[in-house]
């Protein structure tokens, strides 16, 4: 991420995969000028994880592939 977020804040991401928006609450972690935020998803709604899951099994497949 480009801002720095402090440690600890919560938050909600907004992920699009393709016209859909998912919404997912997370945390942060971690904080490093020159790496940004790094963040810990904590809790997406069951009807978002289902329209993630594809996604997510074709970047595996992708990576499989390499």
């Amino acid at each position: 991420m480009a801002a720095d977020l402090r440690i600890g804040g919560h938050l909600t991401v907004g992920l699009w995969i393709g016209p859909q928006k998912l919404k997912i609450s997370a945390i942060v972690r971690t904080c490093d000028p020159v790496f940004g935020n790094g963040i810990e998803f904590l809790e997406i709604d069951p009807l978002d994880r289902l329209k993630l899951e594809p996604y997510l099994n074709g970047v595996n497949d992708g990576l499989a592939e390499q």
